[in-house]
Formats: C-alpha cells, sequence, structure tokens
C-alpha cells in the first residue's frame, strides 16, 4: 500500500520555532548580564529533547525554552539528541556538568526504558534531580480510516472474530505504545499483532498507509491527522474526554473499563549533584511560567494537558511510574 506522510501540527510547529528563535534574540543582549541566582551569565541554558524534531516531546520542550528565556534571563536553545526510545538523549544529559545549565525533557519511557532494558547507561532516579512536571498527555487508540470499525465494541467483536489479523505499531519495547497496547489487548481478550517501529513518525506514517492497522500513543501524535480525516480515533486514556478530542470518548467508557487511565507524563530534569540553590531557581521560575495563561494555552495547542507540580511531587511521579514497571516486568517473566 502507499505510504502517507504525517501532518504534523505543523502551524504549531513552526509557530514555536519562530518563538524559541525571538525568545533568544530577546534575552540574548542581556548576556552580560546578571542571570537568575545561582546560574552564569555567560552560559545559555540547554534543554534536551531525547525526541526527534516535532514530536510532542520536542515542542513542549519549545514552549518552555521561550519563556524560561525570558524568566531566566539567559539564552535558551532546545537541543534534540534522539534515539534508543529517549535513551540515548537522557544518558547524555547524565553525564553533563551539574551547573542548572543542561535540563532533559523526562517523560515516561525515561523511568520505564532503563527498567525493561538491560543496555541502558544511566538511572533515571539516581542520576537526576526533578524540577517539575510539566503536563501530561492521554494515549489516544487511532486507526487506519479503511478498517471498517468505528468504535472500541467493534474494534473488540473484530478482533474475536479475526484473531490475529489486525496489527498496531509501536515505537518498541518499553515504550507506551507497546506496554499500554499490550495492557488493553489483554484487557479486552483482543488478539493484535505488534509491528515494532524505531521512530513514532514512521509509525504514524504506516499507520495512515495502512501498513499497520492502528498506533495507540500519545494524542498530540496524531492530532492534525485525526483533525484532517486521515486517521480516526475511537478511544483516549484519560478520565475524562480531552479539549483536543472531544468527540471522542474515553476508553473507560467506550470498552466498559471504569477507571481506566492511560497517559504520558512529562517534565523537566537535572543532572544529579546540581546544586540546591540552582534547582530552586529552576524549579521557580518553571512554575512561574507554568500558571500563565498564555503558557497553558500553547501547551493546549499542542495537545497536551497543562499539569504542572513541584520537584517533590514530581519525583513521587517517577517513582511510582518505576514501582509499575518493575511489577509489570516481574509478572511478564513468571
Amino acid at each position: 500500500m502507499t505510504t502517507t506522510t504525517p501532518s504534523f501540527p505543523r502551524r504549531a510547529c513552526l509557530a514555536l520555532l519562530r518563538a524559541t528563535t525571538i525568545g533568544l534574540l530577546g534575552v540574548s543582549s542581556a548576556w552580560a548580564q546578571t542571570a537568575a541566582a545561582g546560574l552564569s551569565p555567560n552560559k545559555p541554558l540547554r534543554i534536551v529533547s531525547p525526541y526527534s524534531a516535532g514530536s510532542g516531546v520536542d515542542m513542549i520542550a519549545r514552549v518552555y525554552a521561550k519563556y524560561l528565556g525570558e524568566v531566566l534571563n539567559l539564552p535558551t536553545v532546545v537541543e534534540n539528541r534522539d534515539g534508543a526510545g529517549g535513551m540515548i538523549g537522557s544518558a547524555y544529559v547524565a553525564k553533563q556538568p551539574a551547573d542548572g545549565h543542561t535540563l532533559l525533557v523526562a517523560t515516561t519511557p525515561f523511568v520505564v526504558g532503563p527498567i525493561s532494558q538491560s543496555n541502558t547507561s544511566y538511572d533515571p532516579l539516581k542520576d537526576f534531580v526533578a524540577l517539575a512536571q510539566l503536563a501530561v498527555n492521554p494515549l489516544a487508540l487511532t486507526i487506519n480510516t479503511n478498517l471498517p470499525i468505528k468504535t472500541m465494541a467493534e474494534l473488540v467483536a473484530y478482533t474475536k472474530a479475526n484473531p490475529g489479523k489486525l496489527t498496531y505499531a509501536s515505537s518498541g519495547p518499553g515504550t507506551p505504545s507497546q506496554l499500554e497496547m499490550e495492557a488493553l489487548k489483554a484487557r479486552l481478550g483482543m488478539d493484535i499483532r505488534e509491528i515494532p517501529y524505531k521512530s513514532n513518525a514512521q509509525a504514524l506514517a504506516d499507520t495512515i498507509g495502512g501498513t499497520v492497522d492502528m498506533y495507540y500513543t500519545v494524542q498530540s501524535t496524531g492530532l492534525s491527522n485525526v483533525h484532517a480525516g486521515k486517521l480516526r480515533a475511537i478511544g483516549v486514556g484519560s478520565l475524562k474526554r480531552t479539549t483536543s478530542l472531544p468527540d471522542t470518548p474515553t476508553i473507560a467508557e467506550a470498552a466498559n473499563l471504569p477507571g481506566y487511565e492511560s497517559l504520558v507524563w512529562y517534565g523537566l530534569v537535572a543532572p544529579a549533584g546540581t546544586p540546591p540553590a540552582e534547582v530552586k531557581t529552576l524549579s521557580d521560575a518553571i512554575l512561574k511560567i507554568s500558571g500563565r495563561p498564555e503558557v497553558m494555552e500553547d501547551v493546549k495547542k499542542i495537545g497536551f494537558e497543562p499539569m504542572a507540580t513541584s520537584p517533590q511531587v514530581f519525583m513521587q511521579v517517577m517513582t511510582k511510574e518505576a514501582e509499575k514497571a518493575t511489577a509489570a516486568l516481574r509478572a511478564v517473566k513468571k
């Protein structure tokens, strides 16, 4: 079948890229001025996105890069270091100087990856310090529009009548698109074959083109394609319907799974050993801008749900994620 290139929310991406550039130019004149307490005025702030340009992680990195640069009075840039499900960029930041000038956008696979795979070179809870959670992004089950399926009930019925016929795309081992889909399959008794991909861009493209039948990943990934009619969303993993897909039912209601929730969280972390003064400066700045209406609006435009928390609460989120992943891995090995 022909493969269609996915149309990421290009206007949002371009707007954020322009905003980041403008923000960088706007604070460059302050290079020699005193930066925020504990940070060097002669060193830029780098926010590392461990995923490719145009991904959801990259987009939220650019939203915060714009505003953090203004608040901290520092040139702020986004640096993409993608690969291995986000673990290459994460391992890179773990080895950077603990001076508060290199941050990482951490998301669920940042914690799950090192637990589910043995070839990682960082410990998410020991090699980093939490700064703040930024937002969450519910998963959305999107399917190829040529399938004769429009609801979760129809999907379950189809898979039971045609076991093993349908396929789903995943972003690889330990990613939410794999773990959450496998868990959903088990709960609903569905037989759907996994087709792993090295990038979410290719997984999305092949779902649109019909090479694979569905993709269960964060709603921001396929949002513009759903709105354009290139994909069909039949359920979201939030507890209530989202502002981005208000007409799509939650999987909890559509599949009769009360309390079901599947989402990915996003936050900022710094290398372990970053001095408390720098941690406080950064976390205070992040929380300050997170409350601004324009920031919340920018976050919603890219398909995320704003949910900023303190460093302490964010560390609890990551710790619980690690415990959940460890328990799931033990269950698989039994």
